[in-house]
């Protein structure tokens, strides 16, 4: 004898059992009286089967027992407790239709302790009759849910305990293995005995789950992510904690740009609570912004869970940790120097530098006064050459070029080429000077911009 599954409100075993149903009257006077009139029992479910012997010569008494289990099946009813795991949910209704229609319905039938009491042949057909003591049904799941119980109730002291030790992945996993152990009662009033007094199963794995999904917050001391522009290829980060403010470990967050274009990115915070990426990973380039981090309860999960129908539809029902952490780019502070020469001579006003200054001071860098308190050295090498006369008007071409370098290695970090910027005058000189007046403030917006996306590029 095999276990017996429970299948519930499938039209095509109905149909099966009306079928037998019809067949009954429709015999000889010499058949048996359960084959006239179907038999009704207190103490017995009932299920008779019928196969054509002309449809099918070879296997009719193989599809009659078939039927008449199917039919027996359909005698037996299940209910959904008010304590159960379904219907405590809070948007269960469709994973509810789901469970009963994929876990129970394509459940192959197996029955245990049902008895052959009759058969009956005719030219026709073949018919059987089988029944099973409700008494013994209900001890028989009685004890398969006891079973059940005990290995779920197992399953939730090893997640409990994983919490503790603040390994929510492995939490997760032992919850949905309890889900699992209790699969075939997850409509059932499932009572467990893990606390002082007895609760339901169903209470329990849904509290404990839904504040397992839901207990994570990012610790911040600033209340910023602050990023260093100089070091867009280097890690930043935050730790991950609980509400009692202990590290999670191994817990897998996908991060995103709120606004703008953004690859999405998955990783894991380390045994230490930290979760660790780069600027570049999201492709960072806003002075402040915001990056969205959300629980991925899917990568939570070992790769057998991943497959079960079950446990995806039961997770669905669950709002998981979302937060937007706010971040802003420390620019690095710089000092301008510069050789500024109009035909080989130094030229008064500086002018480069100062369009470089304040248009650093407008994207939000700080210019020192003092070259060992800035982090970038910024130095200009410019001068200008004869470009020609007409109609008495005298042309100067303006060229050199603008390094920022790392103040403490020295290493240039950004290069920006000045070509053939024109000025005119009544004289060369003049005209020199007009090129560094109309080049002041156009090559430092140029030069800073360009500074700043070469950092992220």
């Amino acid at each position: 004898m095999r276990i017996l599954m429970l299948i519930v409100g499938v039209v095509m075993l109905s149909f099966a059992g009306c079928k037998s149903k019809e067949r009954l009257a429709d015999v000889s006077k010499s058949a048996p009286d359960w084959v006239k009139e179907r038999p009704i029992s207190s103490a017995y479910y009932i299920g008779i089967g019928v196969a054509s012997k002309v449809k099918s010569p070879t296997d009719y008494a193989l599809i009659a027992k078939n039927n008449a289990l199917n039919d027996l099946a359909s005698e037996i009813e299940v209910k959904i407790n008010a304590n159960s795991v379904l219907y405590n949910l809070e948007q269960n209704s469709r994973y509810r239709e789901d469970y009963l229609s994929t876990t129970r319905l394509k459940s192959e039938l197996n029955l245990e302790e049902f008895e052959a009491v009759d058969s009956y042949s005719d030219k026709e057909n073949y018919y059987i009759y089988y029944r099973l003591s409700k008494a013994d049904y209900a001890a028989m799941v009685a004890r398969k849910r006891n079973e059940a119980v005990a290995k779920a109730s197992s399953f939730i002291k090893e997640a409990r305990v994983a919490k503790e030790g603040q390994d929510y992945s492995r939490a997760l996993n032992n919850y949905m293995q309890a889900l699992l152990a209790a699969k075939d009662y997850l409509g059932d009033a499932l009572e467990v005995n893990l606390d002082v007094s007895s609760s339901y199963f169903s209470e329990i794995l849904n509290k404990e789950v839904g504040n397992l999904l839901t207990d994570i917050e990012i610790s911040l001391p600033e209340g910023v992510l602050l990023i260093d522009y100089l070091k867009q290829d280097g890690p930043i980060g935050f730790y991950v904690n609980n509400a009692e403010g202990k590290m999670l470990k191994n817990l897998p967050l996908k991060l995103k740009q709120s606004t703008g274009f953004s690859r999405g990115l998955i990783t894991n915070t380390n045994n230490l609570g930290f979760l660790s990426f780069t600027p570049a990973d999201l492709k960072i380039t806003n002075a402040k912004g915001a990056i969205k981090v959300e629980l991925i309860t899917e990568e939570m999960l070992s790769d057998n869970l991943k497959k079960e129908s079950i446990v995806e539809g039961y997770l669905g029902n669950f709002k998981t940790f979302e937060e937007v952490v706010q971040y802003q780019i420390q620019y690095p502070e710089i000092y301008v120097e510069g050789n500024e020469l109009n035909f080989g001579k130094a030229i008064s006003g500086n002018y480069l530098q100062t369009g470089i200054k304040q248009s650093a001071s407008n994207n939000g860098i700080a210019v020192m006064p003092q070259k060992n308190q800035a982090r970038v050295i910024v130095a200009i090498n410019s001068d200008t050459q004869q470009g020609g006369v007409n109609f008495e008007l005298y042309t100067a071409i303006l060229n050199g070029n603008i390094k920022f370098s790392d103040a403490s290695t020295g290493e240039i970090i950004y290069s920006h080429p000045l070509t053939k910027l024109k000025g005119v005058g009544l004289n060369y000189e003049v005209a020199g000077q007009n090129a560094y007046e109309k080049a002041s403030s156009k090559v430092g917006d140029q030069v800073i911009e360009a500074f700043l996306k070469s950092l992220t590029n």
